[in-house]
């Protein structure tokens, strides 16, 4: 008797202390969060430390141009939506989401092989120009990083269960929002160079962000 006098003591008094738990903010409203942060940054990097091209306004408005920048948004948009969804506890349904982003990345290619300001722009394949255009590959990192460590902190506090999932869609969120800033800013509209220097890069760092989620998104 005495110990179940005890234990029910304990829980009398455990039952005095408890609160109630804090309702999780929505994956869909932290994803808001943070498109909006990320935009706020490479805005203001493009602005403060990069010299966005001449003609980005009036390369804008045409069809080819405009649908590309976006569909390069909307991956953004989704992979960050997929990477929270699916590391939030109790959600389902993010199958769509990753669906949809990977679908818009393969459009963003076609986009970009069979757009009409791209594709004129096929010549000989100059090795010069490829090395030259490297540092295009480096400032998507740069325009990447700030904006991936937020995300990371983000899935991180959610103990995600699909871990090197969620780093995979996370990578691909920030890399989609920093080829809208390497295109605000590199003049070079050859199809070489996009493909060498913008798209290949993005699938590098993308497949890098599988292993770095299994790695360091684990709880």
């Amino acid at each position: 008797m005495t110990d179940k006098k005890q234990t029910k003591n304990l829980i009398e008094e455990l039952a005095k202390k408890a609160e109630p738990v804090k309702q999780a903010m929505s994956p869909l409203l932290k994803t808001g969060i943070f498109v909006l942060i990320s935009l706020l940054y490479i805005a203001f990097m493009v602005w403060a430390f990069y010299t966005p091209r001449q003609d980005f306004i009036s390369k804008l408005s045409t069809l080819a141009f405009g649908t590309e920048q976006f569909i390069a948004l909307l991956i953004g948009v989704l992979a960050a939506a997929a990477s929270l969804w699916i590391s939030t506890p109790g959600k389902a349904g993010g199958k769509p989401l990753k669906y949809t982003a990977g679908g818009l990345l393969v459009l963003l290619i076609i986009t970009l092989l069979f757009g009409e300001d791209m594709h004129n722009s096929f010549h000989a394949l100059d090795m010069n120009m490829l090395l030259r255009g490297t540092h295009c590959s480096f400032d998507i990192m740069v325009f990447a990083l700030p904006p991936l460590f937020l995300l990371f902190y983000l899935i991180k506090k959610l103990a995600p269960t699909k871990p090197a999932l969620a780093g995979f869609f996370a990578v691909l969120s920030v890399v989609a929002f920093s080829y809208l800033a390497i295109r605000a800013t590199c003049a070079q509209d050859n199809i070489h160079h996009q493909m060498s220097s913008h798209i290949l890069p993005l699938f590098i760092y993308i497949t890098a962000g599988y292993f770095i989620g299994s790695k360091f998104l684990r709880w």
